[in-house]
């Protein structure tokens, strides 16, 4: 599913206006009536008999003019609505003011919101069934004041349901931000297009559900605005997903070999390679110091472990490199750096194997600490990405070292953040989080849907390593990997979290759980659909 910026959709709409022909108040219509469906789906029987009563907040700009189509509509229907100006009826221009005075001549109830009125805005919004938000639209940045905060504050007082028109009021369509004062919807119509803003947090956490609306923006100017961002499916992630058919062996799935874990953290190649073995790698070897073999030996009888040369401190060293290329030279696909550690002799083991490692490569954990702070380990990583592939899969600190910036700079435009870093280190990058980002050196970026808070234990990541990893020796390019990997190692803690909630599952959980995520996936199951967006 496209996603657009304010800046792209008001693009749309002026091609849409000035060269199709379409009307602003044709299109202004188009979107009220949207919101009207659903308000008619979702509150026509919400008065126990009656009609329900709706409240419209109407701001002064177009997001207001939609608020004074449904209001208009709604009341053409029987509804009981009010329809409550926050600014000047002398400040509304357009199709704004045309929809204002529509409304006032077909007899809907209309007031103007001001300073000495907020008593009786509080008790006409405690008289609603339903809330209409339609104070402020995508243009919207900083925090709301004035009369527009104290509406949104009063609206925050009811325990009235919202539904919010094209973005809830207070959210950075583009960014996700909440600077201030946000209206927390119940549901949001959005027209025309996704935004990116609502599908990342902190935003998405004001949208509740999202109702995608068409308003006629024709399809064939898409290509002129300059797209680069999608929201991830289950259709795309089935395209992306590695063929398996019956005939086929171990040795079509791809020969993945992983340097993951230490004597300090064991259990990351343990979790890495399970991530791995799920995804359906045919041949997982997880390469261990000397002195680890027998414990992963023990634990890890699906994968092959080899043991080779490490420090005193059971870390890889240089020679784990030289031990192991035999297997690097047969591998589809490398992943190193969970549990590796940061000291020396991990620095020159990583070092070493950039600088002479051939197949496409998953760096994670120590390994980006590494290349974000060593000069010649990210000389190394420079040299690799020239001549090979490769994904990062940073958590919001590694990205921020990586960037050389702090984590709240990473958090505040995360789509932006992720974008920067796959143009600086030239290969793909999967931003970790709630809404892990996708991106490509050439500007494309997915929003990835799935997942939960149950995600936020230790050992998740190592297994989502290891999941892109087994990806990519099954054929599938970086990005392809990387979006496959990202959705469905999300579904799999989703599909755990239905079975027994989010709390306390475990990275072992998920990893348990990724053949059914990429079966659900596979045969088109609901299920594996975004379930907090309806296209209309």
């Amino acid at each position: 599913m496209e996603l657009f910026t304010p800046r792209q959709m008001r693009d749309l709409d002026s091609l849409t206006i000035n060269e199709v022909g379409i009307p602003g108040a044709v299109l202004m219509e188009n979107a009220g009536l949207a919101a009207v469906s659903v308000l008619l789906r979702l509150y026509e029987h919400a008065g126990g008999g009656r009609k329900p009563r709706a409240v419209v907040l109407a701001g002064g700009g177009n997001n207001g003019g939609d608020g004074s189509v449904v209001a208009r509509h709604l009341h053409n229907r029987g509804w009981t609505t009010d329809l409550l100006l926050c600014a000047d009826p002398a400040s509304l221009a357009g199709d704004a003011a045309l929809n204002w005075r529509l409304a006032l001549r077909c007899g809907v109830p209309a007031y103007v919101v001001s300073e000495d009125t907020q008593e009786a805005l509080r008790h006409t919004l405690e008289q609603a069934d339903v809330i209409v938000d339609g104070l402020l639209g995508t243009g919207a940045r900083s925090a709301p004041h004035g009369v527009i905060a104290r509406a949104i504050s009063a609206v925050l007082e009811m325990s009235v349901p919202v539904l919010a028109l094209d973005v809830p009021s207070g959210v950075d369509a583009e960014t996700g931000a909440v600077p201030g004062v946000c209206i927390r919807a119940h549901d949001t119509v959005t027209f025309g297009g996704l935004k990116t803003g609502l599908v990342q947090f902190p935003a998405a956490a004001y949208c509740g559900h999202i109702w995608v609306a068409d308003i006629s923006i024709p399809r064939a100017l898409l290509a002129r605005i300059g797209l680069s961002a999608w929201m991830l499916s289950g259709g795309q992630v089935a395209h992306d997903l590695p063929k398996r058919e019956p005939w086929m062996h171990k040795g079509d799935f791809g020969r993945l070999v992983l340097f993951a874990g230490s004597g300090r953290y064991p259990g990351a190649g343990y979790l890495c390679a399970t991530g791995a073995l799920r995804t359906g790698a045919g041949l997982v070897t997880l390469v261990v110091p000397q002195s680890l073999f027998d414990l992963y030996a023990s634990k890890l009888s699906e994968a092959m472990v080899f043991a080779a040369a490490g420090s005193a401190d059971a870390t890889y060293s240089r020679a784990s490199v030289d031990v192991a290329r035999e297997l690097l030279d047969g591998a589809s696909a490398v992943a190193a750096g969970p549990g590796i550690t940061t000291g020396d002799e991990p620095v020159a083991f990583l070092t070493a194997l950039l600088e002479s490692l051939e197949a496409p490569l998953v760096l994670d954990a120590d390994a980006l600490t590494i290349i974000s702070r060593n000069r010649c380990a990210r000389h190394a990583f420079d040299g690799f990405v020239s001549r090979s592939a490769a994904v990062l899969t940073p958590h919001p600190g590694e990205a921020s070292r990586l960037l050389g910036t702090n984590v709240l700079a990473v958090q505040q435009d995360r789509l932006a953040a992720a974008t920067s870093l796959s143009r600086e280190y030239g290969c793909v990058v999967a931003l970790k989080g709630a809404r892990t980002i996708i991106a490509e050196p050439g500007g494309k970026a997915w929003v990835n849907p799935t997942g939960n808070e149950g995600l936020g234990t230790g050992g998740t990541g190592d297994v989502l390593t290891g999941c892109i990893a087994s990806l990519m020796a099954q054929g599938c390019t970086p990005a392809g990997a990387a979006c496959a990997g990202v959705y469905v190692h999300g579904l799999a803690a989703d599909i755990a979290a239905r079975l027994a909630g989010p709390s306390g599952i475990t990275a072992g959980d998920v990893a348990s759980r990724l053949p059914e995520a990429q079966q659900a996936v596979r045969q088109g199951d609901p299920s594996a659909e975004p379930p907090f967006i309806t296209i209309l």
